[in-house]
């Protein structure tokens, strides 16, 4: 299980995570939600190891990911971030390659495991069919479908996602979401995902964890968390909580948008 106690992080002598704490189990996926300026991507970055920890500790099982070195991390944790850096003149098969670089011999040439891991990734994305494509000849919810094989080509017990679905379609939302939680499922995956749209939150999520103002103010089932109540304070808005008609998971619906 991922395991963050007590964690801070400053970005200089601004403090953007203020002692928070939450858990990730194996085969779960939890949302990390909060209004803009909470601390979610600044959370997600100090435990990818991009932003340093000023106090606190996140564990993998056993292991402080702090003290680890960055191919050491990238056993344990994959990212996929909210934009991709790989250049557009790459095919996706090599972009999803990339995800085994941490596994791979000092000489840098993929092994025959290499090579099945990756196909694997590509096969439960449904990217193998774009394998010779260029990314930069893919749609935005193509790209993000790659992104996704490369980070389940690493491996790793434990996947981080900033904004999978920012820039999608409903249709898009709806695929990459679903397939993260089938492969937390399959993989038993340890799932950390920042999500803006409370409404997927409510559908894709089994925890929530809100942030706000960089404290963790509450932890639960989405039916817990995102309660009028809950949700209208965090982010100061008026709005109503009813339930899905087939999940009766809640719907956040805003007041103003009903008058």
């Amino acid at each position: 299980m991922l395991q963050i106690e007590n964690l801070r992080v400053y970005y200089g002598q601004r403090l953007v995570v203020d002692n928070s704490s939450l858990q990730v189990e194996p085969g779960q996926v939890v949302a990390l939600i909060g209004p803009n300026g909470a601390g979610k991507t600044s959370l997600v970055r100090a435990i990818s190891g991009v932003t340093p920890i000023h106090s606190g500790t996140v564990r993998f099982g056993q292991t402080d990911l702090t003290g680890l070195t960055a191919p050491q991390r990238a056993r344990i944790l994959a990212v996929v971030p909210q934009v991709s850096f790989v250049g557009g003149a790459y095919t996706v098969a090599q972009a999803v390659m990339m995800g085994r670089t941490a596994h791979m011999s000092w000489l840098g040439h993929p092994s025959e495991k290499d090579q099945e891991q990756v196909a694997d990734a590509m096969a439960a994305t449904c990217t193998d069919i774009l394998a010779d494509r260029r990314i930069a000849e893919l749609s935005g919810g193509e790209q993000q479908r790659v992104m996704l094989a490369r980070a389940l080509a690493q491996q790793t017990p434990l996947l981080v996602l900033d904004e999978p679905t920012n820039h999608l379609d409903l249709q898009h939302q709806s695929t990459i979401l679903s397939l993260v939680r089938e492969q937390c499922r399959l993989r038993k995956l340890a799932v950390l995902m920042v999500l803006h749209d409370l409404n997927l939150v409510s559908l894709f999520a089994d925890q929530a964890a809100l942030l706000v103002a960089g404290r963790m103010v509450r932890f639960g089932t989405p039916g817990d968390v995102l309660t009028a109540e809950t949700i209208g304070s965090a982010y100061q808005t008026d709005l109503d909580v009813i339930a899905h008609p087939h999940t009766n998971r809640p719907i956040i619906l805003q007041k103003d948008h009903l008058e």
